[in-house]
C-alpha cells in the first residue's frame, strides 16, 4: 500500500508539471536564451550572475560549473543581457530575442578587472578563489565551494585531504591519509558523498555507509560542492551535509592539458614514493562534441608506529590510594605497520549537444586501490585485576606475552604481504532536454564497489597467565611494564596460525528524472528517483595446525627484530616476531598442516543486504524581486529493505538463518529564502528535514557472543532489526558580505535536533543462578541537540592593505553545543548524567596564508579539531573518545617558464598521531603515528 501511495505521489507531481507546461509555451510570446562564459584563458566562469532586462521585468539565471547558462519563458522582443562576476569587468549587451526560438550566444569572454591587483596575475589560487566565491554567492542554498584550480596547485593524496580545509568539516584518518568526512560534527554516515550527484557504493569497515575518501585521487574532480542546507529535489540522507564531487569535463575548444609527477618519502620509510598524472580534455565539431580522459598512478611506501591499550574498570575501588578508580590494563600492545600503497584511477567523459535543445552525456570513473602491508606485535593479553598496588602508582599482575606477525603468502607484488584490495566503477548515462519551455532532466548511473582482503597470522605465547608483570601507570597516556623473570622467548609455544580471507561486493544502481518549469513568479520543479542498493560481505577464518613441520616453539622458526631506530610513541621496543618471508612461505593447504573453519566469527560478520529506495518531490521557486526569494519543497522517500545471515549455535554446533524485512517512509519537507540587501550583502534562511539510515552492521539480524566480560558475565552483542533512520530538523541562517575585489566574511549559524539518535546500548537480562547475561545492541535513544556558529573569511589582501597585495587569507573557525537528551535509563544505566552527542567536535578550525606572485605560490595551512566522543560504554570512564587533532602544511611552486611549474611540499609537520582515548585524555586506546611527509615534483599546465 505505500508504494502505491508513493507512486501515486510521483505521478501527481510529474502530471502537474506537464498540465502548466501546456498552459505557457515558447509561442506564447516567450523565447529561451542559452550561452557560454569563459576567461581570458578559455577556461569557464561558474557562477556568474546572468540578468535579463526587459521594459516589465528581469528574468535570471548562474551559469554552471561549465560556464553555461539557459534562461527560460523571457518576453520576445528587445532585451538587455547584464553579465557580472566578483573580480572581472561586467559586460552588459543589447540582444533581440523571436518569439518561440532558443538562442544561443557565441561564447561570451570576461576579461579581469586587474586595476587595483597591478603586477598579479589573476591565476592560481586566486583565480580558483573567485570561481569558488561567485558560486557561494549565486547559489540558492548555503554552499561551500573548491575549485578546480585551489584543489590542483596542492598535491593532496586524495579528495579527504582537500575537504578538510572546508569550514565544519573535519576527517578521520587512516595510514597517513583522510579516510572519511564529518560535517557540522554528526559523523560520516551523516555526510552524504556523491559523485556527480549520485550516491556511490562503498566497502567501509562494520558494514558503514560512508564512503572511503582515500579511494578518490584528489585530481579526478573539477570542484568540490558542499551543500550545508538541503532542498527537497537532493537526496534526504544527509543529517550532516551533501558533498557533490563534480568529476572533469572538456570545458573549451582549446586543448587543455594538465600533467604532473611527483615523488614524496616519509620520515619512517627510507623509499619514495612515486606519483603522475595526467588529464586532457577537447571540445570538437564547433563545441558540440566534449572528451575529457584523466588517468593517475601512485605508489607510497611508509610505515606506522602504534601501541595500543584496552582499559578495564571495577567499581570496587580503594579510596586514596593512587588507583581509587580501580582502572587498570587489560591488554597492552606494541604494533608497527609496514604499507606500500598503490593506487591508480582511470576516468573518462563526453557530452554532446545535439542541438540548442538536447544534450547526452556519458561518465565512467575507475578507482584501484592494492595495500600490500605487514603487522607485527608484541601484546599483553589476559591482565588480571591487580594484585598490589605501589605509592608510585605502578602494580603487578599477572597475564600472557604474545608476539604475532600478519602478512600474505609468498607471491605477488611484493611477496609476502597481506594484500587489501579495493576497487571501485562508477557511470552514469545521462540528458538535459529543452521542451518548449520545460527542462528534462535525466539520468540512468550504475557503481560497484568490491573490496577482497586475505591475510595470515602466526602468533607465538611466551607463557600462559602465570607470570608475574610489573604495569607503571605513572603517566597513563605511555603505559611502561617490566616482565622480571621471562625466561628465554625462544621457548614460546605456537599459540595460533589462521588465515582471514574478507570480501565485500556491493553495488548500486540510480535511475532520476527532474522536470523543471518557469513559472511567472520563478519555477516549479518535480522529480523522481529510484535507487536499488546490493552489499555482500562475507569473512572466512580458518586455523591451522601443524603436522609435519616443526613449529611448535618460537626457535624453530625464522625470526627477525623489525623496531625502527626512533619508534613514535616513545622509548618502546618490539619483542622479536616471525619473518614475514617464512609465514609467506608456509603451504598451508598442504599435507602438513590441518584446517578448521571457525564457523562462529564467519556467521558473526558475514550477511547479505538489498535495499530499494523510491522517491518523488516537488519544489517550488517565488521571486519577489531581484533580490528576494523563497523555495519550498515536499520529498518522499520509501525505503525497502532486506537481510539476510547466519546464526551459528555453539550448544547444538548448527545455523539458522535470519532475515528480516522492512519497510518505512519518510515525509522531507524543506523551505529556504534568500534576501540580497545590496550588491555586498546576502542573508540566507532554511529549514529542511533528513535522514540517517543505520548502518548494515547496526541492522542485519546477528548476534556474536564474546565470552565472560568484566563482571564476570557472558556478553554478547547483536544487531537490531527494528532500528529506525535517525532524522534531524536543520535549522540555518547565513549571513555574508563581500568587499573589494575578491574578498568576503561570512557567519552561519545552525542548529539540528536530531530524533531516533542511534547509541549502542548495554541491557542486562538474568539467566538464572546468579548468572547474568550482558547484551550490547544499536538501539534508537533520546533526541540530539546541536547548536553552532562557522565564520568563515577570505581576505586578498590587496582589499585591505595595497602594499600587502601579494598575499591573501582564508579562515575559517567552528563551535558546536551538542547534548544527547531524553537517554532511557535501562537499569540504571548512567542515570541523569549529562551527555555529549557522539561524533560532535566543539571546534574545528581551519587557516591559510598564501602568498602569490607572477612565478612564486606560497601557503602554509593549518587545520584542527577538539576531541570528540566515539561511543558510549557502561561507565563514563570506559567511553571511547578520538583525540583533537592540528595539521601544518607548507607548500612552495615556482614557475620555471609558461605553464611549466616546480613544486615542493611538506605534510603533517607536526607529526600528528591517530589517537583514542578512554574516558579521560591521559588513558590512552590507541597512538598511531605516520610521520611527516614530503613531496618534490613538475607540474605542466597547457
Amino acid at each position: 500500500m505505500l508504494t502505491n501511495t508513493l507512486k501515486a505521489v510521483v505521478f501527481a507531481l510529474v502530471f502537474m508539471s506537464y498540465l502548466l507546461q501546456a498552459q505557457e509555451t515558447t509561442t506564447d510570446g516567450y523565447a529561451n536564451l542559452k550561452g557560454t562564459v569563459i576567461d581570458t584563458q578559455n577556461y569557464p566562469l561558474p557562477g556568474a550572475s546572468i540578468l535579463i532586462r526587459t521594459g516589465t521585468k528581469n528574468y535570471g539565471s548562474t551559469t554552471d560549473y561549465d560556464g553555461k547558462f539557459l534562461v527560460k519563458r523571457i518576453p520576445a522582443g528587445n532585451v538587455q543581457l547584464e553579465i557580472s562576476y566578483i573580480g572581472y569587468k561586467p559586460l552588459i549587451q543589447e540582444i533581440t530575442l523571436q518569439e518561440g526560438e532558443t538562442k544561443t550566444l557565441p561564447t561570451i569572454l570576461l576579461e579581469e578587472r586587474v586595476e587595483r591587483l597591478e603586477t598579479i596575475t589573476v591565476t592560481g589560487q586566486s583565480l580558483g578563489k573567485l570561481k569558488a566565491l561567485n558560486v557561494e554567492r549565486n547559489a540558492d542554498n548555503i554552499l561551500n565551494v573548491v575549485s578546480l584550480e585551489q584543489a590542483e596547485k596542492i598535491p593532496d593524496d586524495n579528495i579527504g585531504d582537500v575537504l578538510k580545509r572546508i569550514a565544519g568539516i573535519n576527517i578521520e584518518m587512516d595510514q597517513g591519509e583522510a579516510t572519511t568526512a564529518s560535517a557540522r560534527g554528526l559523523g560520516p554516515e551523516s555526510t552524504n558523498i556523491l559523485i556527480d550527484g549520485e550516491r556511490v557504493s562503498s566497502t567501509s569497515y562494520g558494514g558503514s555507509r560512508a564512503v572511503e575518501l582515500d579511494l578518490i585521487p584528489a585530481n579526478v574532480i573539477q570542484n568540490i560542492e558542499v551543500s550545508k542546507s538541503v532542498s527537497a529535489d537532493m537526496d534526504g540522507e544527509s543529517n550532516g551535509a551533501t558533498v557533490n564531487l563534480v568529476t572533469r569535463t572538456a570545458l573549451s575548444q582549446k586543448t587543455q592539458l594538465t600533467t604532473s609527477a611527483y615523488t614524496s618519502a616519509t620520515t619512517t620509510d627510507d623509499a619514495p614514493g612515486y606519483t603522475a598524472d595526467i588529464n586532457v580534455a577537447k571540445r570538437f565539431f564547433s563545441n558540440k562534441l566534449g572528451v575529457s580522459l584523466n588517468a593517475s598512478s601512485s605508489r607510497r611506501n611508509f610505515k606506522s608506529d602504534n601501541i595500543e591499550a584496552d582499559w578495564n574498570f571495577l567499581p570496587a575501588g580503594d579510596p586514596g590510594t593512587p588507583l581509587d578508580d580501580t582502572r587498570f590494563l587489560r591488554e597492552f600492545e606494541i604494533r608497527q605497520y609496514w604499507l606500500t600503497r598503490v593506487r591508480n584511477s582511470l576516468n573518462f567523459s563526453t557530452d554532446y549537444e545535439i542541438n540548442d535543445h538536447h544534450t547526452i552525456g556519458f561518465k565512467v570513473s575507475s578507482s584501484f586501490r592494492d595495500d600490500y602491508e605487514n603487522r607485527y606485535r608484541t601484546k599483553l593479553a589476559s591482565l588480571e585485576y591487580p594484585i598490589s598496588y605501589n605509592e608510585d602508582n605502578t602494580y603487578y599482575t599477572q597475564g600472557d606475552l604474545r608476539m604475532e606477525t600478519t602478512g600474505g603468502e609468498n607471491g605477488g607484488k611484493p611477496n609476502s604481504y597481506r594484500l587489501d584490495r579495493k576497487k571501485t566503477i562508477y557511470s552514469k548515462f545521462y540528458g538535459d532536454h529543452l521542451w518548449r519551455n520545460t527542462e528534462i532532466e535525466w539520468s540512468a548511473s550504475f557503481s560497484s564497489s568490491k573490496k577482497d582482503r586475505k591475510r595470515r597470522a602466526i602468533e607465538y605465547e611466551a607463557t600462559e597467565g602465570d607470570f608475574d608483570v610489573k604495569i607503571d601507570i605513572r603517566d597513563p597516556s605511555k603505559p611502561r611494564f617490566e616482565i622480571p623473570n621471562l625466561s628465554n622467548l625462544y621457548n614460546a609455544s605456537l599459540y595460533k596460525l589462521n588465515t582471514w580471507d574478507q570480501f565485500i561486493d556491493g553495488n548500486r544502481t540510480s535511475l532520476n528524472l527532474n522536470i523543471e518549469h518557469p513559472t511567472r513568479f520563478g519555477y516549479i520543479k518535480v522529480g523522481s528517483r529510484y535507487r536499488a542498493k546490493k552489499r555482500f560481505e562475507e569473512n572466512t577464518i580458518f586455523d591451522f595446525l601443524p603436522t609435519t613441520p616443526d613449529l611448535s616453539h618460537f626457535g624453530k622458526v625464522t625470526s627477525i627484530h623489525y623496531t625502527r631506530g626512533k619508534f613514535y610513541p616513545g622509548d618502546y621496543s618490539l619483542f622479536p616476531a616471525v619473518s614475514r618471508t617464512f609465514l609467506g612461505g608456509l603451504d598451508l593447504e598442504g599435507p602438513g598442516f590441518i584446517k578448521d573453519e571457525d564457523i562462529d566469527e564467519r556467521f558473526d560478520s558475514s550477511y547479505d543486504a538489498h535495499e530499494r529506495v523510491l522517491a518523488g518531490y516537488g519544489l517550488a521557486k517565488i521571486e519577489f524581486n531581484d533580490a528576494f526569494y523563497i523555495r519550498m519543497g515536499l520529498r518522499v522517500e520509501q525505503t525497502s529493505s532486506d537481510y539476510k545471515s547466519l546464526t551459528f549455535n555453539e550448544v547444538t554446533g548448527g545455523a539458522r538463518e535470519s532475515q528480516n524485512k522492512e519497510r518505512y517512509v519518510n515525509v522531507l519537507p524543506s523551505a529556504s529564502l534568500k534576501y540580497e540587501i545590496n550588491e555586498s550583502m546576502v542573508v540566507r534562511a532554511g529549514f529542511s528535514k533528513t535522514l540517517k539510515r543505520p548502518s548494515h552492521d547496526e541492522i542485519s539480524p546477528r548476534y556474536k557472543y564474546e565470552g565472560l566480560d568484566a563482571s564476570g558475565s557472558n556478553y554478547i552483542q547483536r544487531g537490531n532489526p527494528d532500528l529506525r533512520p535517525s532524522n534531524s530538523d536543520n535549522y540555518d541562517l547565513s549571513f555574508k558580505y563581500y568587499f573589494g575585489q575578491a574578498s568576503s566574511i561570512s557567519v552561519d549559524g545552525f542548529a539540528k535536533r536530531i530524533n531516533n539518535f542511534i547509541a549502542d546500548f548495554i541491557t542486562t537480562e538474568s539467566i538464572g543462578g546468579n548468572q547474568f547475561l550482558n547484551i550490547e545492541s544499536p538501539i534508537n535513544v533520546g533526541t540530539g541537540q546541536i547548536l553552532g556558529i562557522e565564520i568563515t573569511t577570505n581576505i586578498n589582501m590587496v582589499d585591505v592593505l595595497s602594499e600587502l597585495r601579494n598575499f591573501s587569507i582564508y579562515a575559517n573557525f567552528t563551535f558546536n553545543d551538542a547534548e544527547l537528551k531524553d537517554y532511557p535509563a535501562v537499569n540504571g544505566f548512567r542515570v541523569g548524567e549529562k551527555r555529549r552527542l557522539n561524533n560532535t567536535s566543539d571546534r574545528t578550525y581551519n587557516l591559510s596564508l598564501i602568498y602569490e606572485s607572477d612565478r612564486w605560490e606560497m601557503s602554509g595551512s593549518l587545520h584542527g579539531f577538539s576531541p570528540y566522543l566515539r561511543a558510549y560504554r557502561s561507565r563514563a570512564q570506559n567511553d571511547r573518545y578520538y583525540d583533537g587533532q592540528q595539521f601544518v602544511d607548507l607548500s612552495v611552486s615556482f614557475k620555471l617558464k609558461k605553464g611549466l611549474f616546480l613544486f615542493a611540499q611538506g605534510k603533517n609537520l607536526t607529526n600528528q598521531p591517530l589517537r583514542y582515548y578512554s574516558g579521560s585524555e591521559h588513558y590512552i586506546e590507541q597512538e598511531e603515528f605516520y610521520g611527516p611527509n614530503a613531496v618534490l615534483g613538475l607540474r605542466y599546465k597547457l
